[in-house]
Formats: C-alpha cells, sequence, structure tokens
C-alpha cells in the first residue's frame, strides 16, 4: 500500500491478518436518518440522510511477514503511520482497489510480536468520510465548445449562430457526474470570462451564472454573481464546497474575493451522481453573445466500497 506518499514496500510491509479470523466486515456509505416524531402519529417524518455521522472505520494489521523488524526501524515506521497531522491519501496495491483511494489516519491499538522481536503494528483505519474516492474528475468547455453549443440547425439546413441560447441568455446542456455517492456534489468551478467590451455606456460588471436543474424544484440549484472590471484580466476559481473564491492574473499571487451572489434565494449549486442538466449563461447585460474563453467543472467521485 502506500500512505502519506509513502510506498509500504519500502519497509517491506504489507496489510494482513495475523490472528483475527475475519468473515465480514463494514459495508461502507453508512448514515443516519434525519427524523422528527408527530405526535399522536405512529410514524416518523423522514428529512433526510446525514452521512458524516458515520464515517468509515476499522481496524487493519501491517506487518512484515519476512522477519522482524529492529527498533530504530519500527520508530521509524510508527512516525510514518501515526505522525501525521492530517487525513492523507491510502491507496491499496491490489488490481480491484487500484483506481480508489481513502483520506485517512491510522490511529495506533497495539504492537505485533513474536518471539523473536517486533512484527508490525494493529491499528484502527479512520477515514474522513464513509465513502472511498476515485481521481479527479474534470469536465471542460472550451470557446470553441460553446460557440458551437449555442448554433442551431434550422429546418432549411441553414445555421443560427445564437440559435440555442435561451431567451434568459442560456444555453442547455447535460453533464454526466460519475461515482456512487448519493450525497451532493459541489464542484470546483475555473474559468475566463469573455473580453470585456469598451465603449459600451453602464456596463462596468458582468454576471456569472450557472443553474442545475435536476428535474425537481426542490433540487434546483445555481451560482450567480457579478464579475466587477477588468473581469477579462482574471482566472477565476470558485470551490462549492467551501465557497472560496480566488481569482489570478497571469503569473501574479492569486487573491480571495467576496462572493455576493445577485440574488440570495435557492440553493448553492450541486451535481447528483448521473445526468445533471445544467445551463450556462452566454449572454452579458447589454445581451449580446460572450462565450467564456474556458469553463470547467472538477469533482471527486465518492463510492460505497466499505472496509476490507
Amino acid at each position: 500500500f502506500e500512505y502519506a506518499g509513502i510506498y509500504s514496500g519500502d519497509y517491506n510491509l504489507t496489510m494482513m491478518y495475523v490472528e483475527n479470523s475475519y468473515d465480514k466486515f463494514v459495508t461502507g456509505g453508512a448514515y443516519e436518518p434525519i427524523t422528527e416524531n408527530l405526535p399522536n402519529s405512529a410514524e416518523s417524518l423522514l428529512y433526510g440522510l446525514n452521512y458524516s455521522e458515520k464515517p468509515l472505520e476499522f481496524s487493519v494489521e501491517i506487518i512484515n511477514e519476512d522477519g522482524t523488524i529492529p527498533m530504530e526501524q519500527m520508530r521509524e515506521i510508527k512516525r510514518w503511520l501515526f505522525g501525521q497531522d492530517g487525513w492523507k491519501t491510502l491507496r491499496l496495491m491490489d488490481e480491484d482497489y487500484r483506481p480508489y483511494h481513502l483520506k485517512c489516519l491510522f490511529v495506533p491499538e497495539e504492537d505485533i510480536v513474536d518471539g523473536l522481536g517486533y512484527r508490525g503494528v494493529r491499528c484502527t483505519l479512520k477515514n474522513v468520510s464513509p465513502f472511498w474516492y476515485g481521481d479527479e474528475e474534470t469536465i471542460t468547455f472550451t470557446k470553441d465548445d460553446l460557440i458551437k453549443m449555442a448554433q442551431k440547425t434550422n429546418s432549411d439546413g441553414t445555421i443560427d449562430s445564437e440559435g440555442n441560447i435561451s431567451n434568459a441568455g442560456n444555453i442547455w446542456t447535460t453533464i454526466h457526474i460519475k461515482g456512487q455517492d448519493p450525497c451532493r456534489i459541489y464542484p470546483i468551478i475555473k474559468f475566463k470570462a469573455p473580453k470585456e467590451e469598451s465603449g459600451v455606456p453602464g456596463i462596468n460588471y458582468m454576471r456569472f451564472r450557472v443553474e442545475n436543474n435536476l428535474g425537481d424544484t426542490d433540487k434546483e440549484s445555481r451560482i450567480n454573481f457579478y464579475l466587477e472590471t477588468p473581469w477579462d484580466e482574471y482566472d477565476y476559481t470558485v470551490d462549492m464546497k467551501y465557497m472560496n473564491c480566488i481569482r489570478q492574473k497571469n503569473d501574479e499571487k492569486p487573491m480571495s474575493f467576496l462572493y455576493f451572489p445577485v440574488n440570495k434565494f435557492g440553493k448553492l449549486l450541486y451535481f447528483e451522481v448521473g445526468d445533471n442538466r445544467i445551463a450556462i449563461n452566454v449572454r452579458n447585460e447589454n445581451g449580446d453573445f460572450t462565450p467564456y474563453d474556458y469553463l470547467s467543472f472538477s469533482y471527486i467521485p465518492k463510492y460505497r466500497l466499505g472496509g476490507f
């Protein structure tokens, strides 16, 4: 396995059970129902599922199966496994598990010894959530992509260059989100706004708006805020999970900026696993077609794999 960027084979260590006979392990993805009991009713109202209450946790044994571990090396191994100050990535060098990883900590339980000396450690693996993680996925729309998406072919074969843009100034498209996680997925959005038009009276800002319509008004979500002039000089990054907003000009130091929504109603933009129908605003306040230089959505898919 690989943990915190260090390969266990450098210490000749593997994960394997020594004395316990395991025939079952945690399934992963556990949740706590959010319910409320009503007076004079035999039934409970279900308000949702809380996944953060039950992170994935189970015991593992890490040993050198070929021989004993010298004292000095055992101290070094413990510094590596138990000396971390935050969630670290764990990858198993196994064909089935290789595409996935955990963000976890090892909590020490006891040393494993035999008559000759140290052989390894038994510890508890505590994951940051109930799920495993896949590699980061990114969905990108280039300027050419947006220009092509805006086009509509008429019945007579002619092409209307802006025929697919709605009255609200949106291009609608479907994106597919990978994973097995039933929770909301808050993406990291990156984009560069189109060239600022000079000489347009009263236009000193640009609206950035993306909406997700999952076919249920209760699930609609959006991000909707104004970029101040000169907006075309920056690359923008908005982390929807932490609402961390950054803009950067060329190779200069990134700068944070505050997110001020156009209105405070509705949910912040999120995706769900499967197909998501999204609207990308591509008209400025003057009604001109202004496709972004690029627009991308990044996320890390989650999977219910459980213990091992």
